[in-house]
């Protein structure tokens, strides 16, 4: 069982490190490993990384390069070659991936209304909640605004989801 942990790491890369080798493009969204080009899938939070290596270790039986990316908020994204749009369409899509960016938004956004406790609530709705849309984290936050108006004009900044 050692060995299978060993190889499960070897799938694990940390965001900064692959940032510094500029093998990753935060504005593309867009990774390249073994001169493949990599697309988002899927992210989980920090509690369900075995999870998120599990469905990289499926992939990889399946022959499709994936790797998954620890974010410096702690949460594992599935990353996985790109493949054919004719391919992909016979699977089921999935949810956006919650990148860093989205999360900085989020957080300085949902901040206006109600402080710095802000960075904590998204944390524990991403933990409690993984594998969660951008559209449905968004809705849940914004009930955690207390006034109405305030509600809206927080969910009208995120509209274009």
């Amino acid at each position: 069982m050692v060995g299978t942990d060993l190889a499960m790491e070897l799938w694990v890369y940390k965001e900064e490190m692959l940032l510094g080798k500029g093998l990753l493009n935060a504005k593309k969204n867009e990774l390249t490993m073994e001169g493949k080009l990599l697309v988002p899938t899927v992210s989980f939070a920090r509690v369900y990384r075995d999870k998120a290596v599990e469905v990289c270790r499926q992939e990889m039986e399946e022959g499709i390069l994936c790797v998954v990316v620890e974010t410096r908020y702690g949460f594992y994204t599935v990353w996985r070659e790109k493949v054919d749009t004719k391919t992909e369409r016979s699977s089921p899509p999935l949810p956006q991936p919650i990148d860093a960016n989205f999360m900085d938004n989020c957080q300085r956004e949902l901040a206006k209304y109600i402080g710095p406790i802000s960075k904590f609530i998204i944390e524990e709705m991403i933990e409690e909640n993984p594998g969660i849309s951008k559209k449905e984290l968004i809705e849940k936050l914004a009930l955690q605004i207390p006034n109405e108006s305030q509600r809206l004009e927080f969910k009208s900044y995120f509209s274009s989801l």
